[in-house]
């Protein structure tokens, strides 16, 4: 089978490597934008002697149109494209363009489900295989490839099992094409679509409990160099922290109780509290050793913008 792959970041990179040391791949695409996963994933390409083309955004349809016919691939693999494909493209392979979701569809579509399950606290994550169509993450699924969502784990450290875990669904996906199973419809009563993220998104509520805010750091990890967060006029992002439970008195929300080498500990709701390790401020990357240099006293306040 030959097999192109179109995508804009580095999760496709295991799919890749597997793809071409078989010889099925042919061609990878990319957009024209400058990302710093792109070129990763035309190093590699490079390295595996597997062509890249960067397709404009304008004119599109009539580009992925030459891009085809020039590798006549039988199926057209997308992981994370950040265009969309005209619908008159997607019948042109015999088997179409089959779109890795990362996220579980129906009830996470939308562009990052990633950051949405961490947030939310969901156990599972995963990744969603369907037949793509005109509607955006509505297509027929083949078959979720689930993926655990650990306490601990950050969009960074799930992203790269995520990735991995892509590797295994092709092969599971291109035995599926040849025995010829069929995709099966999604169920929209459980279908909901989730927004990019923005900034009102990923700041902190100092109101709600430790494990909660903790979701959210993990959810802006890296991608977005933490949770948001102000004090004293200056926006900080907290990178790392973990939950400490005290019975003594508590103070208002966002209360920094002390500062030592070992972070920050604020209170949040009830008796919980956080023990801050990295935060990025002023355009620097602080840990804990280093926040007693900082402005900050004990007795200020972390609050919400």
């Amino acid at each position: 089978m030959k097999i192109s792959v179109l995508c804009n970041s580095r999760l496709a990179i295991p799919a890749i490597q597997q793809l071409a040391l078989s010889g099925e791949l042919k061609g990878v695409g990319v957009p024209d934008r400058a990302h710093e996963d792109n070129e990763e994933i035309s190093y590699v390409c490079n390295r595996l002697n597997i062509p890249v083309h960067t397709l404009q955004h304008t004119g599109l349809e009539t580009n992925l149109v030459e891009w085809i016919k020039k590798w006549n691939p039988d199926v057209v693999l997308v992981f994370t494209f950040p265009y969309k494909i005209p619908e008159t493209v997607l019948p042109i392979p015999d088997y179409g363009f089959i779109n890795f979701h990362f996220g579980l569809l129906p009830a996470y579509r939308g562009s990052d489900a990633i950051f949405w399950q961490i947030k939310n606290r969901e156990p599972m994550g995963g990744i969603s295989v369907h037949q793509m169509t005109g509607e955006l993450d509505r297509g027929p699924i083949y078959f979720i490839q689930k993926v655990a969502i650990v306490p601990d784990d950050t969009y960074g450290s799930h992203s790269n099992a995520l990735s991995f875990a892509g590797a295994g669904a092709v092969s599971n996906l291109l035995l599926m094409l040849k025995q010829g199973k069929q995709a099966t419809a999604q169920n929209e009563q459980e279908a909901y679509y989730y927004h990019r993220p923005t900034l009102e998104d990923v700041m902190i509520d100092w109101t709600k409990p430790a494990d909660d805010i903790i979701a959210l750091i993990n959810a802006c990890n890296p991608w977005n160099k933490g949770a948001f967060t102000i004090q004293n006029n200056t926006p900080a992002k907290i990178i790392h922290a973990y939950k400490i439970t005290y019975e003594e008195k508590h103070h208002l929300p966002g209360f920094i109780k002390s500062i030592t080498d070992k972070g920050l500990l604020v209170c949040c709701s009830k008796n919980d509290h956080l023990l801050i390790q990295t935060i990025f401020v002023n355009n620097e990357f602080l840990n804990s050793c280093r926040f007693q240099k900082t402005s900050w006293k004990e007795g200020f306040c972390f609050y919400n913008p």
